[in-house]
């Protein structure tokens, strides 16, 4: 982010990392939320970003609007066709359904 501060690319993926990594020191669920928001602020149509939103609201312990974001991911998707990244979404809706955020898995 040093080298290029104004990519938001850079920022969706260390967001994500922030939210889901599979080792727990390296997960920061409020920092990842501060990211994914301003995110959300310039992307508010990306479903990329909004997954990425909702992982962090679950992260951080926010299941009710992880899920409602996620569920406007999942729409968003699926009107732009990426049927596989809808698939993604919903695996992770069901997680945050239960009280569960979603993390990685972990490398073998």
């Amino acid at each position: 982010l040093t080298l290029a501060p104004n990519s938001s690319r850079l920022v969706r993926l260390l967001a994500w990392e922030l939210a889901t990594a599979p080792e727990k020191s390296l997960r920061d669920g409020a920092r990842a939320l501060t990211m994914a928001q301003r995110l959300q602020q310039a992307y508010p149509q990306d479903p990329r970003t909004i997954d990425g939103l909702a992982a962090a609201l679950a992260e951080s312990g926010d299941f009710a609007r992880a899920t409602s974001r996620g569920q406007s991911a999942l729409e968003l998707a699926r009107r732009a066709g990426d049927l596989a990244l809808a698939r993604q979404i919903e695996l992770r809706l069901a997680l945050y359904r239960r009280q569960q955020p979603f993390h990685q898995p972990g490398q073998k």
